[in-house]
């Protein structure tokens, strides 16, 4: 509940101590130190539980951090403290909304459109398009119940609620940052990218400094395949925090779709950083390829296998044993993309599941 007039005079003291330690841990968890962040965010609950700008802040630290149970208990916490903050609203609807799709979720759909733009003057990008729009069709392999945990949000009653508070919070202080940027996601959860590129633009004019504001902005005009705006999106995430990951990852798609492939596979190796893909990571004793003619290729992850063995040609000796369907059009999509460009060193054929490519020599 509030606090009364005379318990607001008795706390003073403390609540600006915690308030002090809640603008430190926003700062934080805004650029990436989510752990930090809520470690001097609980330090200022410690100091004074009635404190909003320190649940505000264990808020944002623990969305950063990908606790959205958390978070969104913190901005229900702030909105029941104070029903007009606005960027508790904003904070709330985000997490309602849910995780945005990557350029790449849907990844034989991708590459279906990249063959598809070149062939009319290449015959065998006409059969890899061919091959990759059979992929799209085919059931993907079931995925292993570890990859099935349902993310937090994302419901059509979600997104009526986020869309509520969207409007509230707008309505409340029509420049607040966390609002555009909240209306912006919602906009990219239902299609509208246009629109998401819009308020995520607003939300970056407020807020400049804003990590994930500026990925997300820049992974709107990706899915468009805008690149050159998304990889100038990138670069402006990259110079706000240049340890975090996701920025030079994405970066890196969006510079080999727009064929800058020296500076895309140099930056290829980003995805390692995520902590989702240690895991997957497979250590070879062959050192990284070298650009030469032979090569051997392997995948990273993914339901199915696509394999290439020796060959001049990367994707001549192309097989599928996975035993799926999928991987089949995979493979044989991958062969003639192969013959088109010489050698394929990425491909991604499910629509569920990536299938990542590692390349090295052969010894």
């Amino acid at each position: 509940m509030s606090l009364t007039d005379s318990q607001t005079t008795s706390y003073a003291p403390l609540l600006r101590l915690a308030d002090g330690l809640a603008a430190e841990a926003e700062q934080l968890g805004r650029r990436g130190r989510s752990d930090t962040g809520l470690v001097v965010a609980r330090r200022a609950l410690a100091l004074c539980p009635q404190s909003a700008a320190a649940h505000f802040a264990a808020g944002v630290c623990s969305a950063s951090g990908g606790q959205p149970v958390d978070a969104a208990g913190f901005f229900r916490h702030v909105i029941h403290l104070e029903p007009a903050h606005a960027e508790a609203m904003a904070g709330l609807a985000t997490l309602l909304v849910g995780p945005l799709d990557s350029p790449f979720d849907h990844p034989a759909e991708s590459l279906e459109s990249t063959a598809q733009e070149g062939s009319s003057e290449n015959p065998p990008l006409t059969a890899a398009s061919n091959e990759f729009a059979t992929a799209t069709t085919l059931p993907p392999m079931p995925l292993r119940s570890a990859r099935r945990h349902r993310p937090f949000g994302g419901r059509p009653e979600d997104l009526a609620e986020a869309r509520s508070l969207c409007e509230r919070a707008l309505a409340i202080d029509p420049e607040c940052a966390d609002a555009h940027a909240a209306a912006g996601h919602l906009a990219f959860r239902e299609g509208r990218m246009d629109d998401a590129c819009r308020s995520y633009g607003r939300a970056l004019v407020l807020r400049p400094d804003d990590y994930n504001i500026a990925v997300n902005c820049a992974l709107a005009h990706h899915r468009e395949n805008r690149l050159a705006q998304a990889i100038a999106g990138y670069d402006q995430a990259i110079a706000i925090s240049p340890v975090l990951p996701d920025a030079y990852w994405n970066r890196a798609l969006a510079l080999l779709a727009a064929g800058d492939f020296a500076r895309g596979w140099v930056e290829h190796e980003w995805r390692w950083h995520r902590p989702d893909a240690q895991a997957m990571r497979r250590r070879y004793t062959q050192p990284g390829w070298d650009g030469g003619r032979r090569a051997r290729v392997a995948t990273a992850s993914g339901a199915g296998r696509c394999r290439c063995g020796s060959t001049p040609r990367a994707g001549a000796g192309c097989r599928s044993n996975a035993g799926d369907p999928a991987s089949a059009a995979a493979s044989t999509a991958l062969r003639s993309l192969s013959a088109a460009l010489q050698s394929v060193l990425r491909i991604q054929a499910y629509r569920q599941a990536c299938l990542l490519i590692t390349v090295s020599t052969l010894r």
